[in-house]
């Protein structure tokens, strides 16, 4: 057990889902100062959104993660595909099922796209704990609780109006092009 983790997960403030973030990534990242240097820089790579290519360790919970969102968005375009009346995409065949991913995508349609998004946020969160739960003094909790955090504080950007605002009209641009074609 390394010991820098175990004493920097203890430290880090409660954050429930859908709760609101404790404590900036900044902070989180200062804290963070006090583990190894390579440990500190795969913690801090672990943001969200994800970046396009998974340079992440074998078996990490970014790994985890990055899979898990690669299948969450494949799911989310077959399920575009079906309301839109075109044929669904093959899955790629890295991709592992998720057995209740489509009952969640499908409890969530018919609500408005902040909603839907906030609601995306949470299913997210409820799969990085479950990892964090695993071993939660480790450096994969701390790197579950910066995705976390960089989710929620993502999302609090689209919650002012100037924010939402441009949320409303990338939602609104993305539909008109691949949905309504």
């Amino acid at each position: 057990m390394n010991m820098d983790f175990c004493y920097f997960c203890m430290q880090l403030p409660g954050f429930p889902i859908g709760g609101h973030p404790p404590i900036s990534l900044e902070e989180f990242d200062k804290r963070l100062e006090i583990v190894h240097r390579d440990d500190l820089r795969y913690v801090v790579s672990c943001t969200f959104p994800l970046p396009p290519k998974n340079g992440f360790p074998r078996g990490s919970a970014a790994a985890q993660f990055h899979t898990f969102e690669e299948n969450l968005r494949y799911e989310i375009a077959c399920f575009r595909a079906a309301k839109s009346g075109v044929p669904i995409p093959a899955r790629p065949r890295h991709l592992p099922v998720i057995a209740d991913i489509q009952a969640q995508l499908n409890s969530i349609a018919t609500l408005d796209p902040f909603t839907r998004e906030q609601k995306l946020i949470e299913i997210r969160s409820v799969f990085l704990e479950k990892i964090a739960a695993a071993n939660p003094l480790s450096r994969e909790a701390a790197a579950c609780y910066r995705f976390r955090l960089s989710m929620s504080w993502r999302e609090n950007q689209f919650k002012d109006p100037a924010g939402r605002e441009v949320f409303s009209n990338t939602v609104d641009i993305i539909e008109s092009e691949f949905i309504h074609k």
